[in-house]
């Protein structure tokens, strides 16, 4: 049977360690095609073991074997599609955290480890309250998701956010500012990768 999730599956932080990797989509996608092949084959065996049903005697007795085959494959496939999800959960908040950190380390000029689980240096709370701020508001995981994949506790994470929401409705600097800031490079990123923006050229004058 597949472990109900794992810390370590998609490359998040281990415990009592200050990591976190960038999110890497192809290791992600060969993780969730071994786990659809180890599923297919479990199914597959229970399919052989139980092959016998159809030289069983009388339909009655045949629709209950099959009806037990089912069920041994319903039992089987739902652990591993909850597990399936999680992992695409923990895929697409690890992007969004990543993605919302590198502005962040940008304007301030720190590293984005240090931002996401570094100390407490002023120079990394404001940005990592924006960030967390940022992933909870517009990316809407939950403090429990956060706080799993950043080990970090969730009354944590919730205080971050709430103080970054507090200072950003009080306009207290430097929130409002650099919320604008990261919402201006994210906005360049976009047109930077638009399709016309692409295939309009060099500007010949």
């Amino acid at each position: 049977m597949i472990p109900l999730r794992t810390t370590t599956t998609l490359g998040t932080m281990t415990k009592g360690k200050s990591e976190f990797e960038f999110p890497n989509f192809h290791r992600q996608q060969s993780i969730l095609r071994e786990i659809k092949l180890r599923l297919a084959a479990d199914v597959e065996l229970i399919r052989v073991k139980h092959a016998g049903i159809h030289l069983l005697e009388g339909e009655r007795r045949r629709r209950l074997a099959e009806y037990k085959v089912n069920d041994k494959i319903a039992a089987l496939e739902q652990p591993v599609l909850a597990h399936h999800r999680a992992l695409e959960d923990d895929f697409r908040l690890q992007w969004f955290l990543w993605r919302t950190v590198l502005p962040l380390s940008f304007l301030t000029n720190e590293k984005p480890i240090d931002i996401l689980v570094g100390s407490r240096l002023s120079s990394l709370i404001i940005p990592r309250k924006l960030c967390f701020w940022l992933t909870k508001s517009i990316g809407g995981f939950s403090y429990n998701q956060m706080a799993q994949i950043l080990r970090r506790d969730h009354t944590t994470v919730r205080h971050h956010v709430l103080s970054a929401e507090r200072a950003l409705e009080d306009n207290i600097p430097p929130f409002p500012q650099m919320l604008r800031d990261v919402l201006c490079i994210e906005r360049d990123r976009e047109i930077s990768r638009s399709p016309k923006n692409h295939l309009r050229g060099p500007n010949r004058g």
